[in-house]
């Protein structure tokens, strides 16, 4: 009895300071005091088939959130009453996204013995022809007229062109009053379904002025979306784009899929480096009238809503001003991608942290820091947000070879063969079997990019007992970073005395002294010690430390250029002794191609690696070749 009178208190105040700021009061004679205060997360649950799970006749009901949009941004609520029945035409419309927010230890509290449990969001939408909708056909009597809609705006405190009372803003915490709401296309709406009767009418009761926006939720595409590009669905709503729905996220590290507009009132696409993509929607601020197409890399503020005639799927992103969209990358926020966004990276190098953690350097939202991140801000570093994009949609990485188990699997089939049949036809099946394992590795995926290890003579500067191997990279798009983890198990690493970095020596230390020039380094794709070369810390990706180490026992780095760079690159120099053995793996990141690894042996100094699937290819071509000429001699003899 106790909390009913607070609550009943509660509500006669607010609706004296509804009053005294001009907001209405109640439509009609319901006491809002006995209705039930539920959150979001109820009003959208949804069954397993993407239907609502929310009683159609569970009204009235009360919600409380903050508003994140402001409605002339989304929709066009211009009054455009029709003076016959226009099938379809629904003249203005209006439209508030209110989010969930932690209300624990307000006065807003809906229940101070529970914890905050919700999540999500729900849109509140009015519109003002519903007579034209043609499955109700009843215009004008079901809409409302051009005096009777503006009405209607400044009662609910939709903002419209020409308003002279103060209009709901984004920030405002308020309280949805529905005695109606419809799904409407995977999500409960609230509304007036369709019907202006004011039995059907809704509420906005503000409850506080400048609450204060909700942060927008760090996500990336794999949050949304599978590695095959098709949504995430989870009809519980803990994951995928159902627990994010009617929520204000930002989504990172994508970019304007080739050839896509952008602009005032467009609806645009988004490709993320796994080739993930996303419909976005750009508002009707006139600050998009004066925005260029974000280059390159982007981060981009909006509002996750769906619009899916199954109620599965169907997610994408409203994007409400030009301001929302910031260059991946710069961490600080400060419209550059420099130095101190570096910093940060480094900061957090190899850890795990909390997803989208800029402060640590998490670019992609993924919750760790790694080379994903590194790429991110390589791709756009010295970079502010301006010019127009032009580069191509990213594609997949290539997998590792697999050439060598299916080898091995061919060898041992054949050898049961041979041991339970005839030669003849044995090998018959051997050469068919080996013809076919060849066919497969040579339709597996190619690789626009190309790494190669050339080895250089450097005998007339080092003299014997040594070897030195280039790591090259061929790349029509901008390479983005390397990491190498080397590890030997005998011999050493020659580093050079004179020069200390982990760069290229000076062009005038090696006119003095040639053999720096056959110096272990790593190189921002060129032999030029005056370029900028980024060195973030170890090779996280490969299993190596965070922390950087490049001696002369091992290596164990992540570096990149610190300008674009594409064609036949220089990657490093490595000068092992001749008797050094050991393993060492690879990964390079390039614009378009992803990332790529490799791994391999060293043998006598040199770098070996697994074998490339074309010279598998030629391989078990042979062999198979060589088994059906063995069938032909069988059979003549």
């Amino acid at each position: 009895m106790v909390r009913f009178g607070r609550w009943l208190g509660i509500v006669f105040l607010f609706s004296g300071v509804a009053a005294l700021a001009g907001w209405p009061t109640d439509a009609s004679a319901q006491d809002w005091s006995t209705v039930p205060i539920i959150n979001h997360n109820v009003y959208q649950a949804v069954n397993s088939n993407g239907s609502s799970a929310y009683p159609a006749n569970a009204y009235p009901v009360i919600l409380r959130g903050v508003v994140i949009n402001n409605n002339l941004d989304w929709l066009d609520a211009t009054p455009n009453f029709t003076a016959t029945y226009t099938p379809g035409f629904l003249g203005g419309q209006a439209e508030f996204f209110v989010q969930s927010v932690n209300l624990d230890g307000t006065p807003w509290d809906p229940d101070p013995s529970s914890v905050y449990n919700d999540f999500g969001g729900t849109a509140v939408w009015m519109g003002q022809n519903y007579g034209n909708l043609p499955w109700i056909n009843d215009h004008p009597a079901k809409s409302y007229t051009n005096e009777q809609w503006l009405a209607e705006l400044d009662r609910l405190g939709y903002n419209y062109v020409g308003r002279t009372t103060p209009a709901i803003q984004p920030g405002d915490l308020v309280e949805i009053r529905a005695r109606a709401g419809l799904n409407y296309a995977g999500k409960r709406n609230v509304n007036e379904a369709h019907n202006n009767s004011p039995a059907n009418d809704f509420e906005i009761v503000v409850l506080q002025s400048n609450f204060g926006l909700p942060s927008a939720a760090p996500i990336s595409l794999a949050d949304l979306k599978t590695t095959a590009n098709e949504f995430i669905w989870d009809a519980s709503r803990q994951t995928g784009g159902e627990f994010y729905q009617m929520t204000r996220v930002e989504l990172r590290n994508v970019r304007l899929g080739e050839g896509q507009p952008w602009g005032q009132n467009t609806w645009t696409q988004v490709v993320d480096p796994s080739g993930r993509t996303l419909n976005l929607y750009l508002g009707l601020s006139d600050s998009f009238l004066s925005s260029a197409p974000p280059e390159g890399r982007f981060d981009v503020a909006g509002i996750l809503d769906q619009n899916s005639s199954t109620g599965q799927g169907g997610y994408r992103m409203l994007v409400m001003n030009a301001a929302d969209v910031m260059i991946s990358g710069d961490l600080n926020r400060d419209g550059r991608v420099s130095g101190a966004d570096f910093d940060r990276l480094v900061a957090g190098w190899g850890k795990s942290v909390a997803k989208g953690d800029l402060m640590l350097g998490d670019i992609n939202a993924d919750g760790i820091v790694s080379g994903a991140d590194f790429d991110a801000l390589v791709a756009n570093w010295g970079r502010g947000v301006s010019g127009a994009l032009s580069d191509p949609a990213p594609t997949m990485p290539v997998p590792e070879p697999t050439s060598a188990a299916l080898v091995l699997a061919g060898l041992v089939g054949a050898g049961f063969l041979f041991v339970r049949q005839r030669w003849a036809r044995c090998a018959k099946r051997l050469g068919l079997l080996l013809l076919l394992v060849a066919i497969a590795a040579a339709a597996g995926p190619g690789q626009a990019a190309t790494m190669s290890f050339v080895v250089l003579d450097n005998s007339s500067a080092l003299g014997p007992g040594y070897v030195t191997t280039d790591l090259r990279f061929q790349t029509s798009s901008n390479w983005l970073s390397g990491q190498l983890l080397l590890t030997l198990s005998q011999g050493s690493i020659y580093q050079n005395p004179f020069n200390s970095g982990d760069g290229p020596p000076s062009a005038a230390l090696v006119g003095l002294l040639p053999a720096a020039a056959f110096d272990t380094f790593v190189a921002p794709g060129v032999f030029d010690s005056t370029q900028s070369l980024l060195i973030p810390g170890g090779a996280a990706d490969l299993g190596g430390s965070p922390t950087k180490q490049f001696d002369g026992s091992a290596i164990n780095i992540t570096w990149g250029p610190g300008a674009e760079i594409s064609g036949n690159l220089l990657l490093g120099r490595f000068t092992l002794s001749d008797n050094a053995t050991g393993t060492w793996k690879v990964r390079i990141a390039n614009d378009a191609d992803g990332a790529m690894f490799d791994q391999g042996f060293v043998v006598n100094g040199r770098f070996e690696p697994v074998p490339e699937p074309a010279a598998v290819f030629s391989a078990l071509s042979a062999l198979a070749f060589a088994s059906l000429m063995l069938l032909r001699r069988a059979r003549r003899g």
